[in-house]
């Protein structure tokens, strides 16, 4: 966990410095993230939908890697916005599928 004690320049870049030092445990890390309540998602869409403008810089890797991040997060985001729904979709679509298979078995039975 990487905490900021003020938004200065530097300390932004000690902390992403920190961040990126290890890039799989990184990945590993925000692959095994579980989805969070759409509540605490919808904090995400203010930075997403600003379309902040990036400068890119010489160093390819440092804009794979903010593009990659930026890519993530916004996968992040859709998924835990649709997380919550799956148990209920599941219910009804298992309903729908009852209910189709009495109408086909009901058919059947003359």
């Amino acid at each position: 966990k990487v905490e900021l004690t003020a938004p200065t320049p530097e300390a932004l870049l000690s902390s992403s410095r920190r961040l990126l030092r290890d890039p799989h445990a990184l990945t590993k890390k925000l692959c095994s993230l579980p989805p969070k309540p759409s509540a605490e998602a919808e904090g995400l869409a203010p930075f997403l939908l600003a379309e902040v403008q990036y400068r890119k810089v010489r160093e390819k890797d440092v804009n794979l890697a903010y593009e990659a991040l930026h890519s993530w997060l916004s996968a992040f985001y859709f998924f835990s916005s649709v997380s919550e729904q799956v148990i209920s979709v599941d219910k009804e679509l298992e309903r729908h599928e009852g209910l189709l298979r009495r109408l086909e078995g009901g058919g059947q039975e003359e």
